[in-house]
């Protein structure tokens, strides 16, 4: 195991700490909430490791995982694979879209339908997606790694109240 992998996984398990216990009420998607985070020089999924199968909730509040995996979450990991460069992040976590999270306080910008940037904005800490057919609408807050995420997510809860 390598010294990055290591980092990721010890980065992700302290995310999800931070998060264990707290109610995402509001948050939460009909689908699982996810972190994800990759390695410096990502060029494939199974450079991605993310939590097998999200985060378990109970009664709206982070209460488990089913341990860390590289190459899950073909979404997020996909998703990340396409953004990080562009937009300089190395960690993604998808939540329930709200016109709230507007108002919270962080940089935003949009998806388009089929999950390509709609601009070219620098900086930005949340993605948002509209959905479509068959598709939620969500959220996609960005960090440079997942702890960073992971306290983004306290600070939107507490600003959308």
């Amino acid at each position: 195991i390598s010294d990055e992998t290591v980092i990721i996984v010890d980065n992700l398990t302290n995310a999800f700490l931070l998060l264990k216990d707290q109610n995402l009420s509001g948050l939460l998607p009909e689908v699982k909430i996810n972190i994800a985070m990759t390695k410096d020089n990502a060029e494939s999924r199974e450079d991605v490791a993310s939590f097998l199968n999200g985060l378990i909730i109970a009664d709206d509040t982070v209460t488990g995982t089913n341990g860390i995996r590289f190459g899950k979450s073909k979404h997020l990991s996909s998703l990340l694979l396409y953004i990080k460069d562009k937009l300089d992040v190395n960690a993604i976590m998808n939540i329930a879209y709200s016109e709230g999270i507007k108002k919270s306080g962080f940089r935003y910008s949009s998806l388009t339908k089929d999950f390509k940037l709609k601009n070219s904005k620098k900086n930005i800490d949340i993605l948002l997606h509209e959905g479509d057919f068959g598709i939620e609408p969500c959220a996609y807050i960005l960090g440079k790694d997942a702890l960073d995420v992971a306290n983004k997510i306290i600070k939107i809860k507490r600003e959308i109240k």
